[in-house]
């Protein structure tokens, strides 16, 4: 980690990776230093420490619009 952290803006819906995991995902809930992330496509959740979070970056911002659009996709085909 290096020693100059980035501004990480932490409200509901937005897209951030777990630096402890390397997970990205959205936050569900943000409350106290403790945040509740959700993955773009659905699924179990985890928690984060506020510390341990970071901006997505373009590449996982495109990864997680893809796995949105695919979990969509695979939906509409169940139904």
């Amino acid at each position: 980690m290096s020693s100059e952290q980035e501004t990480v803006e932490i409200h509901i819906g937005v897209l951030l990776t777990d630096r402890s995991t390397g997970r990205t995902g959205f936050v569900v809930n943000d409350e106290g230093q403790s945040v509740q992330l959700r993955p773009p496509a659905g699924g179990e959740g985890w928690e984060a420490s506020a510390d341990d979070l970071r901006p997505a970056d373009a590449r996982e911002r495109l990864h997680a619009k893809v796995a949105v659009v695919n979990a969509r996709a695979r939906r509409r085909r169940v139904l």
